[in-house]
């Protein structure tokens, strides 16, 4: 069995079991200092260019949204899916969930060194290719976090980045 087929977070939304699609991801900036600009919510495509006259704006977090919604990401929303923890979503429920996923963690991390195999390599050499793009998104340890980039020239010409605190900031 290769890593990949090894799961242990719950995929889905409200309850119900779902296949993730990165192309849902979008950012309202509704309320941020960035000007409304055709394609200004697909992490994609946005460039963003500042508007600090814009009326009704108070931050620089943009909403990021899955489905048009907001999302809760992190230890506690991953605990929630998998149904191990549904005690409350408070502060404390927050860190109470740190806690218990760093406990799953040490779980985990006893079944990836047994996959290891000694003395075999797995990093692969890397040619940044002439025009390209490219998005990672991975659920880190605080939260929901991606990155888009466009190459041109074998140079990064496009950069967009959500992090896991504007998920967590946004409303």
């Amino acid at each position: 069995m290769g890593l990949n087929n090894i799961t242990f977070v719950t995929q889905g939304t409200g309850g119900i079991t779902s296949v993730f699609n990165p192309d849902n991801i979008t950012e309202e900036i509704d309320y941020a200092w960035y000007k409304d600009t055709q394609n200004a919510d697909k992490p994609f495509e946005a460039d963003p260019e500042s508007d600090m006259s814009k009326p009704q704006a108070y931050s620089w977090v943009k909403a990021p949204r899955y489905n048009n919604l907001p999302f809760e990401t992190g230890p506690l929303a991953r605990q929630w899916l998998s149904g191990e923890y549904r005690n409350g979503i408070s502060t404390m429920d927050r860190t109470i969930a740190r806690v218990l996923e760093a406990r799953k963690i040490a779980s985990i991390m006893n079944i990836l060194v047994k996959n290891l195999i000694p003395g075999v390599s797995v990093q692969k050499e890397y040619t940044i290719p002439e025009i390209g793009i490219g998005k990672g998104l991975i659920d880190s340890t605080r939260g929901a976090l991606g990155h888009w980039l466009k190459v041109n020239n074998q140079i990064i010409s496009f950069y967009q980045i959500i992090t896991p605190s504007a998920w967590n900031l946004s409303t």
